[in-house]
């Protein structure tokens, strides 16, 4: 079992279930990374970047609120890390078609190296 990085080249491991990692370009704008299993056809990595100057009040809203009761809860529970806990949110409820970049894997080792390569080149 391969076991990826809590933190490399600033990346930081977000949800070590689907090895997703971000990664804070400034106060709200994060790149973000993460392995999803695809129903029949294996593993895919995807990558893109969440600013959360692009999502209304209500749009973020939703999000949030599919994970947490409101995004005021949201922003006390995690105080200044809020934004990247927001820009989490909005990742994960992206279909595959939406993120900017895809990269297909054979299975979950293959899916995780190419993760290990992003953070570690990017």
């Amino acid at each position: 079992m391969m076991h990826l990085p809590l933190e490399i080249n600033r990346w930081v491991c977000t949800d070590s279930n689907c090895f997703q990692y971000q990664k804070a370009l400034s106060e709200t704008m994060f790149n973000m990374v993460q392995v999803i299993e695809m129903p029949d056809t294996g593993f895919i990595v995807v990558k893109g970047i969440i600013d959360l100057e692009d999502y209304t009040e209500k749009e973020t809203e939703n999000f949030v609120t599919a994970y947490y009761d409101s995004v005021e809860h949201l922003k006390i529970e995690y105080g200044s890390n809020s934004n990247g806990i927001i820009a989490e949110c909005i990742f994960e409820s992206l279909q595959p078609v939406d993120y900017a970049y895809q990269f297909p894997a054979i299975d979950e080792t293959e899916a995780k190296k190419t993760v290990l390569e992003i953070i570690t080149n990017a």
